[in-house]
């Protein structure tokens, strides 16, 4: 039987994780990530007073090399050294191609659909395993529909 084929995880994103420490640190964890499949999708928002339309995404990173080892949330907010590691987690945000450095908390706000083409939040994510080993990782959620910045 054939594992996961990925022929077209080809793309390139950066994943900025934000960590919020208790004591009012922040920091943000951004990676980019080559050879992953980022892609729109398109839905209805449905509630009590009708629907709309939305854009959504979906990012699947292969768990395999040149990637960074994707862990749990809470486990890599607690590592120490998180070098060569990278996590996906609710509230995360993702740019197409390669983003810029993050490093304040202000920046981390500013960093919005209004800023950023192609901003994609993330709001589920989900590990994927094949026969005992973890395959690739799945996040979703909201995406801003580009481009939202006008260009002089």
């Amino acid at each position: 039987m054939r594992g996961p084929d990925y022929r077209l995880c080809d793309q390139t994103v950066t994943v900025y994780h934000g960590i919020f420490g208790a004591d009012g640190s922040f920091c943000c964890e951004r990676r980019v990530l080559q050879g992953v499949h980022f892609d729109y999708t398109r839905d209805r928002a449905v509630d009590v007073s009708g629907s709309s339309p939305e854009t959504g995404f979906l990012l699947v990173a292969p768990c395999r090399s040149p990637l960074p080892a994707w862990c749990e949330p809470l486990a890599f907010d607690g590592l120490e050294n998180r070098t060569g590691r990278y996590t996906l987690a609710p509230g995360d945000k993702i740019l197409p191609g390669v983003g810029p450095e993050i490093s304040t908390r202000a920046q981390w706000a500013a960093l919005t659909n209004r800023t950023a083409d192609g901003l994609a939040v993330v709001k589920y994510v989900d590990a994927k395993w094949w026969q005992g080993h973890l395959c690739h990782v799945e996040a979703g959620g909201y995406r801003s529909d580009a481009p939202r910045r006008r260009r002089d």
